[in-house]
Parts: C-alpha cells; structure tokens; sequence
C-alpha cells in the first residue's frame, strides 16, 4: 500500500512539474524534466541556427574530428522534434540515409558528400520535453 501512495505522489510531482502533457511547452526548468544542468561551457554559437529550435537549452557541446557535438533540451514532444529536423535536413540539402521513430526516441541518419551527421531524440519525464543529441558534419 506504501508503494502505490509512493508511485502516485510521484506521478503527481511529475505531471505538475512538467505542465500535465499540454500541448505548450513545458514552464519547469530543463532540470524539472529530468535533464542535467547546462555546463558553463557549452557553446550553442557552433551550431548552426537551422538545427536550434525556439526554447531549446544546451547542455552541452563539442567539437573536433570534424563534428560539431551537442547535447540539448528542446521544448517538443519526440514526433514534433522529429518531423522538425526532417523538414530542417531537407532544407539544408543533406540526404537521409537511414530513420527510426518510434514514438518515445527517434534517431535520424544524413550525409552530405562523405560528411555523415546523426541526430538522436529521446523522450524525457515530460510530455513536450526532448533531450536531443546532435552530431554534426562540419
């Protein structure tokens, strides 16, 4: 019985964290939907704009060996973030080699010439909260 008053007191912490699954991105901080705080040195500067949705937060970024690295919160659920980047790679001229959506996580596979990229988008404790992992050719 302690385990179910347990189980619903944090699915109620949850839902009222992250806004209860509205269609408007969530209010919470990134750290409120189960994300890391940013680090200090995260650098959205390198990535360039087309890939960065409105909202988004970085938590981190990299870069060398020709890839651009980058580790963000992005306020849309996986489909949305999904079908954004679809339509963003398109735009930007490189082709998809390989997709996966299923819902919870979708991972998104591109060239351009020889240059590959990958995107990842994982679902996170929030309804319109993503964590998504870029990696870009330079």
């Amino acid at each position: 019985m302690k385990r179910i008053a347990l189980s619903l007191l944090v699915a109620l912490a949850m839902t009222s964290a992250c806004g209860g699954g509205s269609d408007a991105p969530p209010e919470a901080s990134p750290s409120a939907c189960g994300f890391p705080e940013p680090s200090a040195t995260a650098d959205p500067s390198i990535v360039d704009s087309a890939f960065v949705v409105d909202g988004s937060v970085f938590i981190e970024t990299s870069s060398g060996g020709g890839l651009i690295g980058a580790h963000l919160y992005m306020p849309l659920s996986v489909n949305d973030g999904y079908k954004r980047f679809m339509g963003i790679l398109k735009d930007e001229g490189f082709k998809i080699v390989g997709r996966d959506n299923e819902g919870f996580e979708a991972e998104i596979y591109f060239r351009r010439g020889k240059a590959l990229g990958a995107i990842q988008i994982r679902r996170s404790i929030c309804d319109d909260a993503t964590s998504v992992f870029l990696n870009l050719p330079r």
